[in-house]
């Protein structure tokens, strides 16, 4: 499913406890690169030659173009593995995912900013969910996520966990 809200689009995909989503970067921040990168090569246009400033034109939109398709925003969850762009972590170490929307995101971001959280979220991104951490080896306390569909990510997260303490509980491990 293809949903555009407030300028940028995000696919998303769930079914139980499986989860998907990309987030694209905004139009807003894609033409503001593309201005960057026309206003910087006629300033070098009218400074230089315009073989230089072509030259300087090629780089910078394939530079901007590896760093567009870098800022896609990737959420999977298959029930077993929490996976945010090249971060991943097992649901077994995970607890108390919250929603966090509008206000409560901006207030985490802002006054209430933690450092000890593992950061995986976009700066033009308006929710997310915060998931804490319990195991003790990690450096952080817990994840800050930037999602458009963080309810139905907190969903899965919760109905996972609650599938993993069962299972962890009929084999005799206490968590």
């Amino acid at each position: 499913m293809e949903t555009t809200v407030q300028g940028y689009t995000a696919l998303t995909y769930s079914t139980g406890m499986e989860f998907r989503e990309r987030i694209y970067p905004s139009l807003g921040v894609t033409f503001a690169l593309l201005a960057l990168v026309l206003a910087t090569s006629f300033a070098i246009w009218a400074a230089l030659e315009t073989i230089i400033a072509i030259a300087f034109a090629l780089v910078a939109t394939v530079l901007a173009s590896i760093w567009w398709v870098g800022a896609i925003h990737k959420i999977e969850f298959d029930g077993d593995w929490l996976r945010v762009n090249h971060a991943r972590i097992e649901v077994k170490h995970l607890f108390n995912p919250v929603f966090l929307d509008g206000q409560q995101w901006r207030q985490r971001l802002g006054a209430d900013f933690d450092p000890a959280l593992f950061h995986a979220h976009r700066f033009w991104m308006r929710s997310g969910v915060e998931v804490s951490l319990r195991d003790e080896r990690d450096p952080h306390r817990g994840w800050l996520i930037g999602s458009r569909e963080g309810r139905r990510l907190v969903s899965a997260l919760v109905e996972a966990l609650g599938t993993a303490s069962r299972e962890g509980k009929a084999r005799g491990l206490d968590d």
